[in-house]
């Protein structure tokens, strides 16, 4: 059987909790691609905290009509592939750098 291939994006406001959202997201999205419940914990802490440092780091966007500045949300792309798991965080700017987890999916070898 081959699985499916599933793509979700997440885009996060800036705020305190949008951290945790993103761990949450990340936990669920990885247990249900069969990971176990350990290794699927620890790597959405490392996905929290990447999304943190983007969070909380500084706005990189140009202002917008209203003068409030824009970018400062945070993209969270979660993608089951054949092979691998992938989550990727990243600002909402298309040149902003991003963070990526790759990881083996279960039972793909």
């Amino acid at each position: 059987m081959i699985p499916r291939q599933e793509v979700l994006v997440l885009t996060l406001p800036r705020g305190s909790g949008m951290a945790r959202l993103a761990r949450i997201t990340s936990l669920h999205f990885l247990l249900q691609n069969g990971l176990s419940r350990l290794e699927s914990r620890r790597q959405a802490r490392k996905v929290e905290a990447q999304c943190r440092a983007l969070l909380k780091g500084p706005r990189a966007g140009p202002r917008g009509r209203s003068g409030r500045e824009d970018g400062g949300e945070v993209v969270l792309t979660l993608r089951s592939g054949l092979k691998a798991l992938e989550v990727i965080c990243r600002r909402s700017d298309p040149s902003s750098p991003r963070r990526r987890l790759r990881l083996e999916r279960p039972g793909s070898r």
